[in-house]
């Protein structure tokens, strides 16, 4: 009885390796060569944003927090087109919507790159998995000798 048990469970767990084979490469790595990134995802962003000029009276790094929609068109343009966000408690919708660019390497990982409406270049640095639907993101920007952001990026396939 309990071999007949373990082949039950060995058949679904066999299927489903199958299934998510598809999506890497002979080596077992996930494999995003020539892939394009394309659709329009809902984003949750938050962290804390440590920069000279922003910091609270109390001296404190702000927090922040926002949600949005993005659309990456298959061809290396990403659009930020609507969004609202929190800076230390402070509500700020995003403006009209804004363009970047990015990249997708073979081993799903990749970058957007953006001048935001505020004029400063951000970086964001993301891996992507669940066959495109998920991605996961940091903020990567440079900031010389004083601390960066510290901010997390979601993006779910809508």
């Amino acid at each position: 009885m309990k071999n007949v048990f373990s082949r039950l469970i060995l058949l679904p767990v066999l299927a489903i390796a199958c299934t998510c084979g598809s999506a890497l490469a002979q080596n077992g790595r996930a494999n995003c060569a020539g892939r394009p990134l394309q659709g329009t995802y809902a984003t949750k962003t938050t962290g804390l944003l440590y920069a000279p000029g922003l910091m609270l009276p109390n001296g404190e790094a702000p927090r922040i927090a926002s949600i949005g929609i993005v659309e990456f068109d298959g061809k290396g343009t990403v659009t930020f087109l609507a969004g609202m966000n929190s800076f230390g408690g402070f509500i700020v919708p995003n403006p009209a919507p804004f363009t970047g660019t990015y990249t997708l390497d073979a081993n799903c990982s990749g970058t957007i790159s953006v001048l935001d409406p505020i004029k400063i270049q951000e970086t964001i640095y993301f891996v992507l998995f669940e066959n495109g639907a998920k991605l996961f993101g940091m903020y990567t920007t440079p900031t010389g000798k004083d601390p960066g952001p510290v901010v997390t990026i979601d993006f779910v396939r809508q």
